[in-house]
């Protein structure tokens, strides 16, 4: 991020603070993902039809992003940005949402998966959506081509069939993984661990 009116980006984020700290307003640094933004921008969080517009103006002249806080959260290991609402009919989420209540960015997900890999154990309810290449944790794809579910004659697969299918045959540790997102259909797979015979 440039320097604006020769202030550092630090001195620009404490400086954003101040002014907002009376209002709705949460103040971020930096994007949790490279394809929204940079580490080093500074968001502002907020419901802007309820903020006044000198202030969002004050904001904007110190080159600070504005987001819609019904769209945005914080991750809760590295406090940057993460969206959580789709922008695009392929959206993928970057984030997942830890049973204990926590937002965890796909950056800090992936330096450490193994919770959220256990949460996806055998769950046809959720699915991976995140760079994370399960052949490294042993995983093997069961699928020829991807399983769809959709509007389109045919897209008719169910991960809870798929699901039942294998635990009916003993299987325990698997994962959905989405593949493709689109505006009518999704295509995914299914993972099976390699200490699983099939």
């Amino acid at each position: 991020m440039e320097k604006v009116f020769n202030l550092t980006p630090a001195e620009i984020f404490e400086h954003a603070f101040k002014l907002v700290q009376e209002m709705d307003i949460q103040i971020i640094a930096g994007y949790a993902s490279s394809s929204e933004g940079s580490e080093d921008d500074i968001i502002a969080l907020a419901n802007w039809n309820n903020i006044d517009d000198s202030v969002s103006n004050q904001l904007e002249e110190l080159e600070i992003n504005l987001e819609w806080s019904d769209e945005w959260r914080i991750c809760d290991a590295c406090n940057r940005a993460i969206r959580t609402n789709p922008d695009s009919y392929h959206f993928k989420p970057q984030y997942w949402f830890h049973p204990d209540g926590a937002y965890i960015c796909e950056a800090c997900t992936v330096e450490d998966p193994d919770d959220y890999l256990e949460y996806l154990q055998s769950n046809p309810h959720a699915c991976l959506t995140m760079s994370i290449n399960l052949k490294d944790y042993g995983y093997r794809n069961l699928n020829a081509n991807s399983c769809e579910t959709g509007f389109h004659p045919g897209q008719n697969d169910d991960p809870r069939t798929i699901y039942n299918e294998l635990t009916e045959a003993g299987f325990e540790n698997f994962i959905f993984v989405l593949d493709e997102q689109s505006q009518f259909y999704q295509k995914w797979s299914v993972w099976l661990h390699e200490n699983e015979d099939a």
